[in-house]
């Protein structure tokens, strides 16, 4: 299942740079094992959708807090150009 997630400035770039690998996510929507994220950059003064955008694969998640938050570990997929992050290349 795919899943869009606003996320301000503050935790989007570390996130885009490869910095952060965990977030801590409100338990809607329920994100489960191997399901896909669409990091979306929003400013949240303004409601505004920046254009940024990255696409991540849970790898773990963990329901903390009785359930209300969830934890996510994530490994990338794409960025806004959808260009591979990592490129493998032929030994």
């Amino acid at each position: 299942m795919t899943h869009s997630i606003p996320l301000p400035p503050s935790l989007f770039e570390p996130t885009f740079m490869g910095l952060r690998t965990a977030l801590v996510l409100p338990a809607e929507p329920s994100i489960e094992y191997g399901d896909h994220l669409v990091l979306q950059e929003v400013v949240p003064s303004q409601g505004l959708y920046t254009g940024r955008w990255f696409r991540a694969q849970a790898t773990f998640v963990e329901r903390v807090d009785r359930g209300a938050r969830q934890v996510v570990s994530i490994r990338g997929v794409a960025r806004n150009s959808g260009e591979p992050i990592a490129r493998r290349t032929a030994a």
